[in-house]
This record gives structure tokens, C-alpha cells and sequence, in this order.
């Protein structure tokens, strides 16, 4: 585990299965708000709808979402089964869609991706400060 992933201090840790559908982010955002007792940050909001999505639209496969809160930080962590990994596109494009992890970089204090330790496909994970 790379140790910008790790919370200085580890208050708890949830994780849900999503399901395969466009509505996984927004159930992705309800399982965050009540893991954190807080629906107000809406970096934290922004990250998971955009590692959510990437996951069912990309990867196509059943994403896996972890949350662990610290005493001043969040991490967020997304598990899928493809093997391939996220594009960071340039910041200053013209497309239409594409610029989720550029989201993801500007309001994370870190971000990465990991192979999976328990088999095919990927972690992609980020940490974001918040009051709590």
C-alpha cells in the first residue's frame, strides 16, 4: 500500500459492493455521507462520483467502494476488475467528458491506482482532508 493511502489516524472503515448501473455514484455518495456523517463536502462528493463512474464506465465491472475516515482526512478507495489503468488527461481539453481525474488531482491531496491484492483488476484511491 503506497503510504500517502494511509490515514494518520483510522477512526473506521466501511465498504460496499455497488452495482454495475449509472446509479452507482449516487449510491456511492449516500454510503460516504453516512460512513462520515456529513453530506457538506462536496470535494469528497466529487471524487467518489468521479471514481465510481470511471469504474462502471470504463472498467465495466462491479465496482467496490472503501472509506476510511481519519480524524482530519478521508480516504476513498475504488476496486474494479479490469487490469487497465486511468488516464490523466491534459487539463486544458476540449472534450466534453475525459476530465474526471483531473477533478480527481486538483481536489485530492493525493491519488493513485495499486493492482488489487486478491486478484484481477485494480484499486484506485484518493485522500482528502476535511474537518470531519
Amino acid at each position: 500500500m503506497d503510504p500517502t493511502r494511509r490515514p494518520a489516524s483510522k477512526v473506521a472503515t466501511a465498504s460496499m459492493v455497488l452495482p454495475l448501473s449509472a446509479t452507482s455514484s449516487g449510491v456511492a455518495r449516500r454510503f460516504v455521507a453516512s460512513v462520515t456523517g456529513s453530506d457538506e463536502d462536496s470535494r469528497v462528493a466529487l471524487i467518489v462520483t468521479e471514481l465510481v463512474t470511471n469504474a462502471v464506465r470504463h472498467a465495466h465491472s462491479q465496482p467496490c467502494l472503501s472509506v476510511t475516515t481519519g480524524a482530519d482526512e478521508v480516504i476513498i478507495e475504488v476496486t474494479d476488475d479490469h487490469p487497465g489503468r486511468p488516464v490523466l488527461r491534459a487539463k486544458e481539453t476540449n472534450e466534453t467528458s475525459g476530465r474526471g481525474l483531473v477533478l480527481v488531482d486538483q481536489m485530492a491531496e493525493a491519488w493513485g491506482v495499486e493492482p488489487r491484492d486478491d486478484g484481477p483488476g485494480k484499486v484506485v484511491w484518493a485522500r482528502v482532508a476535511w474537518d470531519g
